[in-house]
């Protein structure tokens, strides 16, 4: 399941699917899937899907995770340090 996971979320993002990437992105993170490879997984498909749907996804991972770090991202999307 837990390559399976990064592949639903993927998808989701490419079909603007905001409602379950909610759910998915935590699933995920109960997988063990790193924030590198959820934050890999959205932004990769930003070229083909386009911008909003990339955009509004990454907003959407921002609200599932917990807190908001200084930079404005919340530390599930945020860059390593």
């Amino acid at each position: 399941m837990r390559d399976k996971s990064p592949i639903t979320v993927s998808a989701l993002v490419s079909m603007y699917g905001l409602d379950a990437l909610e759910a998915h992105l935590k699933i995920s993170r109960d997988y063990v899937v790193t924030r590198d490879e959820l934050r890999n997984t959205i932004t990769h498909p930003a070229f083909y899907v386009g911008c909003p749907s990339a955009a509004s996804s990454i907003a959407t991972c921002a609200r599932c995770s917990a807190g908001v770090t200084a930079s404005g991202f919340a530390p599930l999307c945020s860059a390593p340090k």
